[in-house]
């Protein structure tokens, strides 16, 4: 894995994928750590995160459907904020991601970013790996 702070200089634009916010959110201390070092590092040099609004859609369909409130408010807490640019999903982005060999909301996700301009992808996903036009830094377990 490249060092977060060489990862995030390459990139203007970082896309996270939903597993990094849930990590984030519910203090996974697996990945916490350099979860909070890359947001941190983003702000320092200027590097924006975007979602995609399916990343959003993965991150609360839990805590509504299980009608779990508080964490749903922790969620859109997080999400809403401002530190999110989000990433709306278009009907280049259905044509872009039927080409990628991905679980359809992987797929849709990944080119919703890239329809956005992001070049750099955060994910804890050992499945998704860089796809062209796109740098995935893959988390790994503390």
């Amino acid at each position: 894995m490249p060092a977060v702070s060489d990862f995030l200089a390459g990139h203007k634009r970082v896309g996270v994928d939903a597993n990094v916010v849930i990590a984030l959110v519910e203090k996974n201390l697996d990945f916490r750590e350099q979860i909070k070092e890359i947001f941190a590092l983003a702000d320092d040099i200027g590097s924006e995160i975007w979602i995609s609004a399916i990343g959003v859609t993965e991150i609360l369909i839990k805590p509504t459907q299980t009608k779990n409130f508080a964490l749903q408010h922790q969620y859109e807490l997080a999400l809403f904020s401002g530190r999110f640019s989000f990433a709306p999903i278009s009907l280049e982005a259905a044509r872009r991601a039927a080409s990628f060999d991905l679980k359809v909301r992987d797929a849709l996700h990944i080119a919703s970013l890239l329809e956005a301009g992001v070049t750099g992808f955060v994910t804890a996903d050992r499945a998704i790996k860089s796809i062209k036009g796109l740098e995935v830094l893959t988390l790994m377990p503390a």
